[in-house]
């Protein structure tokens, strides 16, 4: 038993099926100007966790404590372990959620690298999802990797610019 696991733990992740697709851009983004991309400042991340129930990529928005508690407790940390939510003042900020969506091997995140206006106030996001090589051994767990971020509050949508990015081996 114990050989048939270490076989199983040091088996390249080569045959694992690739993750799934980042969500295609938006017909709005191909109108829009390059935009100047603002790192996240400081203290704006909430969480980054290769955990959570978000099991389809895609970004979503909260501008209220109730929705707030919600998602923080059903989408990204799962009863009964869920520590309360991190206080966010909702009159001047939102919460932006960022799912890379489930993968079956370690090795993969998603990360907001920066922000931008777009027209009509609402966030553009830079968003990087990473994954390791396909030639790198990797754990097989499942995951959801989720990047939790805190944002002045916008009048519209973000606006999601996905780029992939591929790790070497460590």
């Amino acid at each position: 038993m114990r050989l048939t696991l270490l076989v199983l733990l040091a088996t390249p992740a080569c045959g694992a099926p690739p993750p799934p697709p980042a969500p295609p851009a938006s017909a709005v983004t191909a109108d829009l100007p390059p935009p100047i991309w603002t790192p996240l400042p400081a203290g704006r991340r909430l969480l980054q966790s290769e955990q959570s129930a978000g099991s389809e990529p895609g970004v979503r928005v909260v501008r209220s404590r109730a929705e707030w508690e919600a998602v923080w407790s059903r989408e990204i940390h799962l009863p009964p372990a869920a520590p309360p939510a991190p206080a966010v003042d909702f009159t001047r900020d939102e919460v932006v959620v960022v799912f890379a969506g489930q993968v079956s091997s370690g090795g993969h995140a998603v990360e907001v690298l920066g922000t931008a206006r777009a027209a009509g106030g609402a966030h553009r996001l830079r968003i990087r999802r990473t994954r390791q090589a396909p030639d790198c051994m990797a754990s097989a767990v499942m995951g959801a990797p989720v990047d939790v971020i805190r944002l002045p509050r916008s009048t519209g949508e973000p606006v999601p610019s996905w780029e992939t990015h591929e790790a070497p081996c460590q």
